[in-house]
């Protein structure tokens, strides 16, 4: 995992201390659906993260901006996250419950992933639609994890 290692003899220099970020880019396209999201995040324990999202979807003719955010939890390979997100767009705004969750395969140095999500969203008010796909993207991370 990123940020581990043994803490070695003192060199009079302070550890790096900021908690470790990360940036997210990655999306869904099927045929009448397709979403592109970024996320931008922090974690706060060596395991758990929250996002800030934003993004663009499109559904036939209709255009959406998405902004909301993310609590994940991060087990070895496996990711799941629960969250809120915003869709603005075509006259009207939604507020979504969301879940993403899935493998996210590291790279030996721990400075990014290669995620393979099932993310779903759930709006919280009648007469939206349900969504429900995989997304496919790619996380960079930088710092140090607490």
């Amino acid at each position: 995992t990123a940020g581990s290692g043994s803490s070695g003899p003192s060199t009079g220099t302070p550890e790096n201390t900021s908690l470790q970020r990360m940036a997210y880019a990655g999306g869904i396209i099927s045929s009448g659906y397709s979403s592109f999201n970024a996320r931008f995040g922090q974690f706060f324990t060596r395991n758990n993260y929250v996002t800030v999202d934003m993004g663009i979807s499109v559904t036939n003719s209709s255009t959406f901006t998405n902004l909301g955010f993310t609590l994940f939890n991060r087990q070895k390979i496996f990711v799941m996250g629960f969250g809120l997100t915003g869709s603005f767009g075509e006259g009207s705004s939604v507020l979504y419950s969301k879940i993403s969750v899935g493998p996210s395969f590291m790279n030996k140095k721990g400075t990014a992933s290669f995620d393979i999500f099932l993310d779903g969203k759930a709006p919280l008010k009648k007469g939206y639609p349900t969504t429900l796909g995989i997304s496919i993207g790619r996380s960079m991370y930088f710092g140090k994890r607490k």
